[in-house]
């Protein structure tokens, strides 16, 4: 029964690929093609897999080309046969192609048809993986990409008006190995007629605008492919990337147009995009989310990253197109499949930009770039401003255009060291280091570089930022709390410190800076956003400025940067904090801790009427009781037992609990509070007279009759005076 079954399989896959190839010649019509038809035969044998019908129909043509040698559509008919099986099989279909398409062009050499499948089959045959030989070829012109591109030129060469023959060489110009045939490529697109049917023209030609500089007309491109029928949503994405690029009004709306009105190929450059950011773990709200659902996702996702920037709505976009365009444009790779040793401590994986551009559209421009052409090298220093300095090394290990990225400048070989030592600047700084210290000394700092280097690799590479920096550091100090109102959402203030004679005076002794602020939930919905200039008055014995920024925020985690900055140059980041905003409604809860100086004369008043001291210097002498306010929610009428311990940690970043009670070392207050409604508020002092100098932490736990409770940690810093 088995054999029966397998015999009579066999009888139906043979007469399946008999009426394959039965279809095909049907199909094939034995009539002249012409250059509207492209290759004879594409369509119907482009949805064929059946390699068996297709070597079956391969037999049936040459055996009528033995008796029509010289028929060039014979020709062009087996060749488009080899390109269907080189592109199931491989070799060696593509040098039957090549053979076929070349004899086709002996006997017909004014037809650009036999030019343009050599140039396909040309394509078919290049090496899935390039190494540096190959690639210097492919820059000389002598490896398949590059004959692919002279075949399509040639076929031009016959025909100008030849549409799929410039599309094609369009396509290789993007390469980075072919960049230098942008503009011939360009001017044969410009060349065909302004009626051509395929839309294909207009998207390939603006795709070239915009790769040679030619933004206006990579605009006119992407339009005219719009109007003649284009994919809509790729039209928009086109235009929102050169927009955004160039820093023109539009891209961002394009963008989430585009993005809205997606389709699954449209939506996957959206998401190519996107994966120079983050990992593909991040991305499965944007892979769950379809039309408006997928731009209100990324709404969000770019909102989030203006307001972590401190920069204006949309600018984080623009800047990330821009940066992009840079980074494919300068870091790009060869056209070859990257090897990676088990050595390497970050692989990317990328196959477009190296490891320069991976840093470089995360983290953009450096603030220091050493480099040795010499020696393959090159070192980034990113200084401190609103992100942690960075530093990045970078070898050419494999392939001169193939940048990896190495934790350490002791990964760097010795000769570039010296080339990049020399040039100065902050980049530098390790390898004078390395230069000049001795053998014990050396081998410590070693281990230093490549531990923080590594740090720093790992930064770098998985998160972005757009930092603000500044030619001078401002002395500022801040102070953030936040406090919760029954059936409202609840409210932060932020107090900012700064001392008066770091800032320039105007006529009337005036002085003022911009303070810039965001504040965010964790899913990136904005809650506040201020931009203002603060101006403190002048006068005689004012040493420091003080400033109190209030607003409301929904209870929950809440995301809180500040920055001040004048116009000379000077700025520092005020904060970066979370906040846990409490819910007054949600049972026993405290607020945040506010620890303040009477002396300094900034308060907020409460609900109750009273003033609230704070402190945005962070510091409390000795001689100056602290002015502690806490409100306690959900205890209503009852009463409450609350606890205050004050320790010091042993050491920095020693666990963040108090000793023991009854071990010493911390002061612990106990006494009970009377619950006064919705909210209970409290004022208390705590003499600082007998504690030394340093750093304490202070907890505050409250606890109800039900057995319920509520802590609170609260961080201060000692000073003599």
């Amino acid at each position: 029964m088995r054999a029966a079954v397998s015999r009579a399989g066999a009888r139906a896959s043979a007469w399946c690929r008999a009426s394959v190839a039965a279809a095909i010649l049907a199909a094939a019509a034995w009539a002249p093609a012409t250059a509207q038809q492209v290759l004879p035969l594409a369509d119907s044998l482009a949805g064929i897999r059946d390699t068996e019908a297709l070597l079956a129909f391969e037999r049936q043509l040459l055996a009528w080309a033995r008796g029509h040698r010289d028929d060039p559509g014979i020709h062009l008919r087996l060749g488009a046969v080899a390109l269907r099986l080189g592109e199931l099989t491989g070799q060696p279909h593509w040098d039957a192609a090549i053979s076929e398409f070349e004899w086709a062009a002996e006997l017909d050499p004014d037809s650009p048809l036999p030019w343009y499948g050599l140039g396909l089959a040309w394509l078919g045959m290049a090496p899935a993986l390039y190494d540096a030989r190959v690639t210097i070829q492919a820059m000389l012109g002598g490896d398949p990409v590059a004959k692919a591109a002279e075949a399509f030129h040639r076929a031009l060469g016959r025909d100008r008006a030849f549409a799929p023959a410039a599309v094609a060489w369009g396509r290789l110009a993007l390469l980075p190995a072919l960049r230098d045939e942008g503009q011939n490529a360009l001017a044969a697109l410009r060349a065909l007629p302004q009626d051509v049917a395929d839309t294909s023209v207009h998207l390939v030609r603006g795709w070239v605008e915009r790769h040679t500089g030619d933004r206006d007309s990579a605009l006119a491109a992407f339009a005219r492919y719009a109007r003649d029928g284009g994919n809509a949503a790729l039209a928009r994405y086109e235009r929102a990337r050169t927009l955004l690029a160039a820093g023109r009004p539009g891209g961002a709306s394009a963008y989430f147009e585009g993005a809205a009105l997606a389709d699954a190929a449209v939506a996957d450059r959206y998401r190519a995009d996107l994966a120079y950011l983050v990992e593909d773990s991040a991305l499965a709200g944007f892979d769950a989310a379809a039309g408006p659902g997928r731009r209100t996702w990324l709404e969000d996702f770019w909102r989030a990253r203006d307001l972590e920037a401190l920069r204006a709505d949309g600018a984080r976009l623009a800047e990330h197109y821009r940066r992009l365009e840079v980074a494919l444009r300068e870091f790009a790779l060869p056209p070859f499949k990257r090897r990676f040793g088990f050595e390497e401590y970050y692989q990317s994986g990328r196959t477009d930009i190296d490891d320069r551009g991976v840093i470089f559209v995360r983290h953009g421009l450096p603030t220091d770039r050493n480099r040795t052409v010499r020696h393959q090298a090159e070192s980034w220093y990113f200084a401190a401003g609103t992100e942690p300095e960075l530093r990045f090394h970078f070898v050419a290990l494999d392939d001169l255009a193939d940048y990896r990225l190495v934790p350490s400048p002791v990964q760097v070989a010795p000769a570039a060291r010296e080339d990049l030592r020399e040039q100065g600047g902050p980049a530098a700084d390790e390898y004078w280091r390395l230069a000049t210290l001795g053998s014990v000394a050396r081998l410590r700092a070693e281990q230093t570089m490549f531990a923080e280097g590594r740090a720093m690799m790992e930064q770098g590479t998985t998160t972005d930022s757009w930092a603000r920096r500044w030619e001078k550091e401002l002395p500022v100090a801040a102070q953030s709390v936040a406090v919760g109102v029954p059936g409202q959402e609840g409210t932060v203030h932020v107090a900012v410190a700064i001392p008066l004679d770091r800032l320039d005076a105007d006529s009337a002794g005036e002085r003022g800076l911009t303070l810039r602020l965001a504040a965010w939930t964790p899913d990136g919905a904005p809650v506040r956003r201020l931009d203002s200039v603060v101006t403190f008055p002048g006068g005689d014995g004012v040493e420091t400025g003080l400033a109190r920024v209030s607003f409301r925020a929904p209870p929950g985690p809440l995301r809180v940067q500040a920055m001040a900055e004048t116009d000379s140059g000077t700025g520092a980041l005020l904060l970066r904090h979370t906040l846990d905003v409490p819910d007054a409604d949600a049972g026993l809860g405290l607020s945040d801790l506010v620890l303040g100086r009477a002396s300094l004369h900034l308060t907020w008043t409460a609900g109750d009427g009273e003033p609230v001291a704070l402190n945005p210097l962070g510091g409390f002498p000795r001689d100056e009781p602290l002015a502690l306010y806490y409100e306690i929610y959900g205890l209503g009428d009852g009463l409450g037992s609350t606890e205050l311990v004050l320790w010091r940690p042993a050491r920095a970043g020693a666990p963040a609990e108090p000793p023991e009670a009854g071990d010493g070392g911390a002061l612990r207050l106990r006494f009970e509070e009377r619950g006064t409604g919705g909210i209970t508020r409290a004022r208390r002092t705590v003499d600082l007279r007998e504690l030394s100098p340093g750093s304490y932490r202070l907890r505050l736990v409250v606890q109800d009759g039900a057995g319920r409770t509520a802590v609170r940690d609260a961080e201060l810093r000692v000073t003599r005076q």
